[in-house]
């Protein structure tokens, strides 16, 4: 399938700056991340058992399986760090959140920042957090109500941004109350605090029209609000806009670590691998050497694409070739190749065995 890449949706100005400090530095946002992970970890040992729970993080077995529940160890004390869930679904949603938040940087290899996507489900699994079972293990000592709401913050500022941007909000905030409620092309107080980085009693004083760069307010039936375009040009004047920049994080294949369980997710890998380099090198260095291996490829206004044979894994000079092209370990890709063939022959013959079996009863 074709990788869109949209045009920039702003261009940066001098007015720019080229981040906004975060609330919490990268290491004490992955600490928080790992501990509202293990939140929701927990929350299946109470359901399931301790032992399946735990094992879903990648980490190694604990010496006691109910030290997962115990009430007063936070995850560096269980041995859990950001590198065992950093390529978890959770973490590479709060990841992109962070960065578009307070370095506006999209990733276009992630899901889309908008409504119904991951970032609406993830936001919502963190608000959660601060909710009775949250509250419970809170009580013997624990922080991770606090660790949500420092991750919360941080949704919150990337939904603002969005909603600078001109885009529609990606969580409504509707069940904190109509302060918080997100309307259309309109930014509440928090929302205008969390993106120019000062407290809400600063942007309060910024409405009052005897100043002399006002920041005009527009009353709503939600309380007071500011317009995207009124707040955007604000930032800009007050030389804390962030622009925004895209990139492209997807295409990182460790093929000594990650199994491919069929044909069509390691030719998806390899897609998303020919994207990234497409951004980085140019479309030339990249599209030449593949002409040369029989493989098309193209790049159209907005578009990447490469046409990866389905047999592509049968033919060994091709595949070493695309291995070189890509920065890939030949035997590697070759053997991986092998294996996800092999894995999904055998679903085949497992399936059909069940089949067979189903037929004869």
């Amino acid at each position: 399938m074709p990788k869109k890449i949209s045009p920039p949706e702003i261009t940066a100005t001098e007015q720019a700056v080229t981040a906004l400090t975060p609330l919490v530095p990268l290491d004490s946002f992955h600490d928080d991340v790992t501990n509202v992970f293990l939140h929701y970890i927990r929350n299946i040992g109470w359901l399931v058992d301790a032992k399946t729970a735990w094992s879903i993080t990648g980490a190694p077995a604990l010496e006691r399986d109910s030290d997962l529940l115990h009430p007063e160890l936070r995850a560096s004390d269980l041995g859990l760090t950001y590198s065992h869930i950093k390529d978890t679904e959770f973490a590479k949603s709060m990841q992109r959140m962070y960065d578009y938040a307070y370095f506006g940087q999209l990733d276009l290899s992630g899901d889309t920042l908008t409504y119904e996507s991951i970032h609406t489900w993830i936001t919502a699994l963190v608000l959660d957090v601060a909710g009775a079972v949250g509250n419970e293990w809170d009580s013997y000592g624990l922080d991770v109500v606090d660790c949500a709401r420092r991750c919360e913050k941080v949704c919150d500022t990337a939904n603002a941004r969005r909603i600078l941007e001109g885009h529609e909000a990606f969580y409504l905030f509707s069940s904190q109350g109509k302060e918080d409620f997100c309307d259309e092309n309109m930014l509440n107080v928090r929302q205008v605090a969390l993106l120019s980085g000062m407290e809400e009693m600063s942007i309060r004083a910024a409405a009052n029209p005897n100043r002399a760069n006002q920041l005009k307010p527009t009353k709503t039936e939600y309380g007071t609000r500011f317009e995207s375009a009124v707040v955007k040009e604000w930032l800009i004047q007050k030389k804390r806009y962030v622009p925004i920049t895209r990139c492209y994080r997807g295409g990182d294949i460790n093929l000594e670590q990650r199994r491919f369980t069929s044909r069509d997710d390691l030719l998806s890998a390899l897609e998303s691998r020919y994207t990234r380099l497409v951004l980085e090198q140019g479309f030339e260095s990249v599209g030449s050497p593949l002409v040369e291996l029989g493989i098309f490829s193209e790049l159209s206004p907005g578009t990447t694409r490469i046409c990866l044979p389905h047999d592509l894994f049968d033919h060994e000079d091709m595949t070493r070739g695309l291995a070189r092209t890509f920065g890939l370990p030949e035997e590697l890709l070759l053997l991986r190749g092998k294996e996800a063939l092999a894995a999904e022959s055998l679903r085949n013959i497992e399936r059909a065995i069940k089949d067979l079996s189903a037929q004869q009863k």
